[in-house]
């Protein structure tokens, strides 16, 4: 029981910051809304899981630290060598922590093919990031960068087939009947989460 009572008050205690950090940029939601992450019942029941939200501002971090540290190496060394030292290191990591309890599954594929092209694009995606950090200021590659979900979405209709659902006038409609009424706050709509 004493673990649970633990567990409750991470996942509060994590919807609480997570909250904080929503407002700080800016987000603005209805007020219920915001009330209603800062209990861990009613996060689970409004699927906001505080876990996978840490997990995001963690992987945030470590984007964080490592385009820092690739602008700052670029100045000494070539960008090649720097893409080759994180894949280096990257791949001692990963058979350091995982070798031991994988085995050889951790370098067996189905799909040999598939997992070179995707190393392949990998690289690339990596010469060409640490290339533009080394010429351009920190924030102009990343606000460049946020153009990849329009790529993202183009591919996913082109290659994988996929909807993209657009913004219509009744989901417009419903967003205004949510924040304006009482009875609007019930329906699931594009405001709600």
């Amino acid at each position: 029981m004493l673990a649970k009572r633990g567990t409750s008050r991470f996942y509060a205690g994590a919807a609480n910051f997570a909250t904080v950090l929503l407002q700080a940029v800016g987000y603005t939601a209805p007020n219920d809304r915001i009330s209603r992450l800062n209990t861990s019942t009613e996060a689970h029941h409004h699927r906001v899981n505080p876990r996978a939200i840490a997990m995001m501002l963690g992987m945030a971090m470590c984007f964080v630290v490592l385009e820092t540290t690739a602008k700052w190496l670029s100045r000494s060394y070539p960008v090649p060598m720097v893409v080759w030292f994180r894949s280096a290191v990257h791949v001692g990591l990963m058979v350091v922590l995982f070798g031991p309890v994988m085995g050889t599954r951790l370098v067996r594929t189905s799909q040999p093919a598939g997992q070179l092209a995707r190393a392949t694009l990998m690289l690339g995606s990596t010469l060409c990031n640490f290339g533009a950090i080394s010429f351009l200021p920190l924030a102009e590659v990343k606000a460049i960068s946020f153009i990849s979900p329009l790529f993202v979405s183009i591919l996913a209709v082109w290659l994988l087939k996929e909807r993209v659902r657009g913004i219509h006038a009744d989901d417009v409609h419903a967003s205004r009947t949510c924040r304006s009424s009482p009875a609007g706050r019930t329906r699931r709509c594009s405001c709600c989460w």
